[in-house]
């Protein structure tokens, strides 16, 4: 099961073209509404790789978070109106490392490059802790809707 997983995971997590989506737990495909999602996502993580004063005085960074935070608020409504694709796309972000965003923040790297202060950091820390908050109400549904014998 877990060789499965990890074979599973390899294949999801690179480049993916667009193809029609299955069910639940079945050679997951991002459904193309939470493309956004995952894009903001991935660019998040590029920014943390490379923090660069080409981002201007760090507004891309926070305006990419606000539409991460908005996107996954959308996902979580999604899951809980249990729309169609709507855990495919939870269960995609789980086995990609969840929002890898939320990990490793690299502030001091955020205050060296773009002289952010405390109102900065603040504001940035208030967006990955709501990103936080969902991601683990996400968690739990997944956890409840897994089969028994996957550990999550």
């Amino acid at each position: 099961m877990i060789l499965s997983l990890i074979l599973l995971q390899t294949g999801i997590c690179s480049a993916q073209q667009p193809r029609e989506v299955p069910h639940f737990f079945t050679n997951h495909t991002v459904p193309p509404e939470w493309e956004r999602l995952i894009s903001a996502g991935k660019n998040l993580t590029l920014f943390y790789k490379n923090v660069s004063r080409s981002y201007g005085p760090g507004h891309e960074i926070v305006r990419t978070a606000m539409i991460y935070l908005d996107e996954i608020e959308k996902l979580e409504e999604a899951v809980l109106l249990n729309l169609k694709g709507a855990m495919d796309a939870v269960w995609e972000i789980y086995l990609c490392g969840g929002p890898l965003h939320i990990k490793q923040i690299p502030y001091k790297e955020f205050i060296d490059t773009f002289n952010w202060n405390d109102e900065d950091i603040s504001e940035y820390f208030t967006l990955i802790d709501g990103t936080r908050r969902i991601w683990n109400k996400l968690l739990e549904e997944l956890e409840r809707l897994a089969p028994p014998d996957l550990i999550i």
